[in-house]
């Protein structure tokens, strides 16, 4: 796992536990108007499990982490 913690914010790699906050971010129209194409729109649990899930088995972490703000 990467994690990155300084003063202002955390990068770290995708967790079983980070289902519920992306499925609620995503499902967010005004997020999501932002995001790149291909996202589904409503954006379930599901969907979040199954991202989390294929991130957790890349190798190439730096395109599969995030950042949390305090």
């Amino acid at each position: 796992m990467i994690v990155v913690i300084k003063d202002l914010y955390t990068l770290k790699s995708w967790e079983d536990q980070d289902t519920e906050s992306l499925a609620f971010h995503l499902n967010n129209k005004k997020i999501w108007d932002n995001c790149r194409d291909g996202l589904p729109y409503p954006y379930t649990k599901g969907n979040a499990r199954f991202f989390i899930k294929q991130a957790q088995e890349k190798t190439d972490t730096v395109s599969y982490t995030h950042l949390t703000l305090p």
